[in-house]
């Protein structure tokens, strides 16, 4: 059911036709597995994150930038402090 109610709304978000919700982002960088994987907010994230440090609690969002970008994991963190 995800994955059709994506493939949806993926080019009504996404997509440079002039239905454009978003325009404070270059939408065309926001890829469909992205969006599909991670949901709207997630994905502009990652398409928009460019050389920033990315800090995040969200395991999800970390494992898709990991590797692309530089990122920390507050859970990582807080696991190396004995806090959990």
């Amino acid at each position: 059911m995800w994955t059709a109610l994506s493939e949806h709304l993926f080019p009504l978000f996404c997509s440079n036709d002039g239905r454009i919700v978003l325009r404070a982002v270059d939408l065309a960088d926001i890829k469909f597995a992205a969006f599909h994987d991670l949901g709207l907010t997630d994905a502009v994230i990652a398409a928009t994150l460019g050389d920033n440090l990315l800090l995040t609690d969200d395991l999800d969002l970390y494992l898709a930038v990991t590797g692309k970008h530089d990122a920390i994991n507050f859970t990582h963190m807080r696991e190396a402090a004995g806090n959990l």
